[in-house]
């Protein structure tokens, strides 16, 4: 697991207790603008009693509902800040400094 990816699991999970219920939800981002991000949360799954919180959120980073890697550069990102461009996934970092887009 990469540093980028520990800062993933802190950024953009978090377990929400509902009721007697324990579920584990992702940051998913969209934009409203080119610089108006929108985070809404949706649920990974339920944990039930003596599942390992932190194990499920490592298998969600895998998980391409939620997140890709960059083509150019190898890092994994929020599918928000990801962009398909001539048949490649590429990062907003990547877009800017390979393809000249400015955002």
């Amino acid at each position: 697991m990469t540093s980028t990816d520990e800062q993933l699991l802190q950024d953009f999970f978090r377990i929400r207790v509902i009721a007697d219920r324990a579920v584990l939800e992702v940051a998913c981002l969209s934009w409203e603008g080119p610089h108006t991000p929108i985070t809404t949360w949706e649920t990974v799954e339920e944990l039930r009693s003596g599942m390992d919180a932190q194990a499920r959120a490592r298998a969600a980073l895998e998980d391409e509902r939620w997140f890709g890697v960059c083509t150019l550069c190898g890092e994994r990102n929020p599918n928000g800040w990801l962009m398909t461009l001539d048949d490649e996934c590429i990062c907003h970092r990547c877009a800017e400094r390979h393809r000249q887009i400015v955002f």
